[in-house]
């Protein structure tokens, strides 16, 4: 009875013995290797870079009279119509103006009239009142315009964004109040029509040779990461800038395409800007192509074995790689465990092991 139970523990460990050096052997002996499959898509060769949103139509307001602020009529960030009043000049003092200007031209007439009636009045006296005669008429005309722009309108439809400054009687922050002082010249608010955007990227000069008017690009905003706006470049700017990490960069607008997203101006975003495209092209991942003796080869797995083609490769980008020869759609291509692997080998797959 013991002579049998030594022999059944025998064999028992012989075959436990056979199991693991068989598994040991497939282990080390057949590569594993990870597959993925040639498909039929697109390349597209971009140039990225990063920028902001500005409104495509905004017109800045200035002041064409000095003055005091009387009346706001709207708010900063609010919706506004084409000719609809903004804010509004005290009149007092430039109504003062006008009227001094007034009589000041109606003297320089009558002193003109006086003279020319006196008949021993010089050329010379009647050119000097004729001279002042103008220069109060001109000064006049001056005052009556002052006096009209004294309400401020919207140039444009669009949204409101009261300026700021540092000159004058300002709210804290420089913001413009009423009471403030304005002077002639300075920018009261821009008027900015956000449903029409851009998006100015700011291209790296090793790239912007390789932008051209016209191209189409693919813009993603900071606040909607997951919604992509397309768009046209319709300028290339002539004027480089120099950012804070020390990189020479050119302005490139992108006029984007109408989109139910709430755009704001100054919004950060990216822009790859499509140099060249081709649809419909044999692609494999970029991983699958390796150099081997100055060519390009994939390995193509059929039935476990491994078949090494040389291949001729076309456009790529990051992620994969146009095969324009030897590869059909559906090829299952080997994209790692390749350092080691050459034509004939037996492999197996993920698949397999599980």
């Amino acid at each position: 009875m013991k002579k049998k139970t030594w022999v059944i523990i025998s064999v028992l460990i012989a075959l436990i013995l056979i199991g693991l050096v068989g598994f040991f052997f497939l282990r080390n002996g057949v590569t594993e290797v990870e597959v993925a499959k040639a498909t039929k898509g697109t390349i597209s060769i971009v140039v990225s870079a990063s920028g902001e949103l500005e409104a495509r139509n905004q017109e800045e307001v200035t002041a064409n009279v000095s003055g005091t602020i009387k009346a706001l009529l709207a708010k900063d960030g609010s919706k506004v119509k084409k000719d609809d009043m903004i804010l509004e000049l005290d009149e007092e003092q430039l109504n003062f103006a006008e009227k001094q200007a007034y009589a000041a031209h109606l003297s320089a007439k009558a002193n003109l009239e006086k003279l020319d009636s006196i008949p021993r009045t010089s050329d010379e006296e009647l050119d000097a009142a004729e001279a002042q005669v103008e220069q109060a008429e001109m000064a006049y005309e001056i005052a009556k315009k002052n006096l009209a722009n004294v309400k401020i309108t919207a140039p444009i439809d669009g949204i409101l964004i009261y300026s700021t400054s540092t000159s004058g009687t300002m709210g804290q922050g420089g913001e413009l109040i009423i009471g403030s002082a304005v002077q002639q010249g300075q920018v009261l608010f821009t008027v900015a029509d956000l449903s029409k955007m851009n998006f100015v990227a700011n291209v790296d000069e090793t790239d912007v040779g390789r932008i051209e008017m016209g191209q189409e690009a693919e813009v993603v905003i900071d606040a909607y990461p997951n919604e992509l706006v397309g768009g046209k470049v319709v300028k290339i700017g002539s004027i480089s800038s120099v950012t804070a990490t020390g990189a020479t960069v050119f302005p490139v607008e992108i006029e984007l395409e109408s989109t139910p997203l709430d755009l704001k101006i100054g919004m950060n975003g990216s822009a790859d800007v499509i140099e060249t495209t081709k649809d419909n092209v044999v692609t494999v991942p970029i991983e699958a192509v390796l150099e081997r003796d100055g060519k390009d080869v994939v390995f193509v797995l059929k039935d476990n074995v491994v078949e090494e083609r040389e291949v001729e490769v076309g456009l790529s980008d990051d992620t994969h790689v146009e095969i324009r020869r030897d590869i059909k759609i559906g090829d299952e291509v080997i994209i790692s465990g390749t350092e080691k692997l050459k034509d004939g080998d037996k492999v197996k797959t993920d698949k397999d092991t599980n």
